[in-house]
C-alpha cells in the first residue's frame, strides 16, 4: 500500500513499525524471549498465501497452545516448512560426514584468470585525445557491445558527471547511463546487484573517492564474492572513482584511496597515466568476469598523455577541432575497437642501469619530469615502471629491474605509512634477502589530510623537485647490503638495515 500511494501521488509515505516480532536473539549472547502474543508475520503470510488460493492450510505454519518458550514447540511447520527443515537437516549431516576441507582450496578462487590480450606497439608520437575522452570512447563502445551495461552515478547523466568522462552517453544510451540518489552505499549496493545477472556490467561512478568510504562493506563483498562463493557468483563491477589532490578541494576532495582498498582480497585495482591505457585497461576490464576499481586521476582528465593511437590525426586544423570537440561538446572520439591493455603487466617508460622508479597515476608525471632532470643534471639512468594495474601489482617486473639496478624509489600520491609503496618495498626486501639493494618509497606528507590552501596542498603533495631529491637520497647510501635471517616461528625473512631509507 504505501509503495502504491508513493507511486500514485509522487510523494513519501513514512512506514512506523511497532514491536516487531524476532524469531530469535541476534547473537548467542543474547538473552531475549520471543512474545507469542505479538503480530507473526509468518503467519499472517501463510494465511495470505492460503486465502489467494497458492497454498493449502496443511502447507504453511500454525500456531498452537502450549507453555514452551521455543517457538518451533509452539508451532507447526506445515508441509513447507517441514520439508524445508528436512532439506537443511539433511545438508547439515551431509557436510558433516565429509572429509576435512582441502588447506589448498583455500587459495583457488581468488581472482579469475584476466583476458589474455595483446597491447598494441607503440606508436611513438604523442596522442592528442584526453583522458577524458579516452573514457568516454570507451564506455560509449562498451554500451554499445553489451545491452546488459549500466553506468549508475551521481550527475552521471544530462550533466555528463562532474569531471564531464560521461559527458554525452546519457544521450546516446539513455536507459543504459542513469543518474542515481545521493547514496553512496545504495548506487555500489545497486551495481552489485544488477551485475550478478548473466552477462551483465555494471559502471557506479562515485562522484569523489573521498565519497566511497561508507561503501568499504560493497567493496569486500565484491573482492571476496569469487572465493566465498566457491565460484558460483561472479560480479563484473567496474567502479570509477577520482583521485588525489587537486587545486584546493580540501580535506574530502583530495583522497588518495590505495591504503583503504588496496588490502581488499580479490579486488583489481588500476590507475592509469595515460589516455590508451585508460582506453585499453576499460576495455579489458569490461571482458573480464570479476570486479575491476579505476583511480583516475582528477589533474589528468583534460591532459594529453602518453603515446598516440593508431589512426590519430596529425594535420593541426584537423588535431585542433578533435581537441575542442573532446573538451567543450562531449566528443567520444572513434578510437580503434580492438584496442586492448592487459590487466596486471607494468610498462616500461625508459630504461635504465642505475635507479629502478616505480609508480602510477598522476605521480607518473612527475617521475617523468624527474627522469629529464636526474639525467640532464646528474648523468642518472632510470628504469621506470609505471606498474598501471597497482593490485596485484607486477612485481616480476619490479624485482627484474631491481635486479639490475640495485636500487628501488618507489612513488606515489598516497601517504607512505601503511600504503602500496610499503608493501612493494616490503617485498623487495624480502625477495633480495640477504643482498645488495638500497630504497625508498615517497608519497604525500604524512598528515591527516589536504588544506584547502592551494600552496600548502602545493607544499605537501608529490612534485618533481621532490622525486628528483629522493632519487639521489638512494643512490646517495653506501650498498652494503642486508642481513638475511634463517626463518623461524618468531623471525622476520628480511631485515632492511641501512638501505632500508625512510
Amino acid at each position: 500500500a504505501a509503495a502504491t500511494y508513493c507511486r500514485d501521488q509522487q510523494r513519501p509515505a513514512l512506514l512506523w513499525v511497532r514491536e516487531l516480532s524476532r524469531l530469535n536473539d541476534h547473537s548467542s549472547a543474547a538473552d531475549v524471549t520471543f512474545k507469542f502474543q505479538q503480530y507473526d508475520p509468518l503467519l499472517d503470510l501463510g494465511q495470505a498465501l492460503v486465502s489467494r488460493g497458492i497454498l493449502d492450510p496443511d502447507d504453511v505454519v500454525r500456531s498452537k497452545d502450549g507453555e514452551s518458550k521455543d517457538y518451533y514447540a509452539r508451532h507447526e511447520l506445515g508441509r513447507v516448512g517441514t520439508d524445508a527443515d528436512a532439506y537443511i537437516v539433511h545438508t547439515m549431516e551431509v557436510a558433516a560426514s565429509e572429509p576435512e576441507p582441502s588447506y589448498e582450496r583455500c587459495f583457488e578462487n581468488i581472482r579469475d584468470p584476466y583476458p589474455e590480450v595483446v597491447e598494441p606497439p607503440r606508436t611513438g608520437r604523442p596522442t592528442v585525445i584526453s583522458i577524458n575522452g579516452a573514457v568516454r570512447s570507451a564506455l560509449g563502445a562498451i554500451l554499445r557491445d553489451n545491452p546488459m551495461t549500466w553506468i549508475y552515478g551521481q550527475d552521471v547523466g544530462a550533466k555528463g558527471g562532474v569531471m564531464q568522462a560521461t559527458r554525452g552517453l546519457h544521450a546516446a544510451f539513455p536507459e543504459q547511463v542513469r543518474d542515481a540518489p545521493i547514496n553512496e552505499p545504495f548506487i555500489m549496493g545497486a551495481a552489485m546487484g544488477f551485475a550478478l545477472h548473466e552477462g551483465a556490467t555494471a559502471l557506479p561512478e562515485i562522484q569523489f573517492s573521498d565519497y566511497s568510504l561508507n561503501t568499504l562493506h560493497w567493496l569486500v563483498h565484491l573482492g571476496n564474492l569469487l572465493w566465498t562463493s566457491d565460484s558460483t557468483a561472479r560480479a563484473n563491477v567496474i567502479v570509477r572513482l577520482p583521485v588525489e589532490p587537486l587545486h584546493g578541494g580540501a580535506v574530502y576532495h583530495s583522497m588518495c584511496m590505495e591504503g583503504f582498498y588496496g588490502a581488499i582480497p580479490g579486488l583489481t585495482i588500476v590507475a592509469p597515466s595515460t589516455s590508451r591505457d585508460m582506453y585499453g585497461l576499460l576495455r579489458t576490464a569490461a571482458e573480464y568476469t570479476g570486479p575491476v576499481v579505476f583511480f583516475e586521476s582528477k589533474g589528468l582528465y583534460r591532459m594529453t598523455l602518453g603515446d598516440a593511437f593508431p589512426g590519430e590525426p596529425t594535420d593541426p586544423e584537423e588535431v585542433r577541432r578533435l581537441k575542442r570537440a573532446i573538451a567543450f561538446e562531449g566528443y567520444a572520439p572513434p578510437l580503434p575497437d580492438d584496442f586492448r591493455v592487459p590487466l596486471g603487466k607494468a610498462a616500461r617508460l625508459q630504461e635504465g642501469t642505475d635507479l629502478t622508479m616505480v609508480t602510477w597515476g598522476r605521480s607518473t608525471l612527475f617521475c617523468l619530469e624527474a627522469v629529464r632532470r636526474l639525467a640532464a643534471e646528474d648523468g642518472i639512468s632510470v628504469d621506470l615502471l609505471d606498474l598501471r594495474t597497482i593490485v596485484p601489482p607486477d612485481l616480476p617486473a619490479v624485482f627484474e629491474s631491481l635486479d639490475r639496478t640495485g636500487r628501488l624509489l618507489v612513488v606515489h600520491e598516497d601517504r607512505v605509512f601503511s600504503s602500496l609503496g610499503r608493501e612493494i618495498q616490503g617485498a623487495a626486501h624480502e625477495h633480495f634477502a640477504g643482498t645488495h639493494i638500497a630504497t625508498r618509497v615517497l608519497g604525500q606528507d604524512a598528515v591527516p589530510g589536504i588544506p584547502q590552501s592551494v600552496y600548502l596542498e602545493e607544499k605537501l603533495v608529490v612534485s618533481p623537485a621532490k622525486v628528483v631529491a629522493a632519487a639521489r637520497a638512494v643512490l646517495a647510501v653506501k650498498r652494503r647490503g642486508a642481513t638475511a635471517l634463517t626463518a623461524g616461528p618468531a623471525q622476520v625473512l628480511w631485515t632492511p638495515n641501512r638501505n632500508f631509507v625512510a
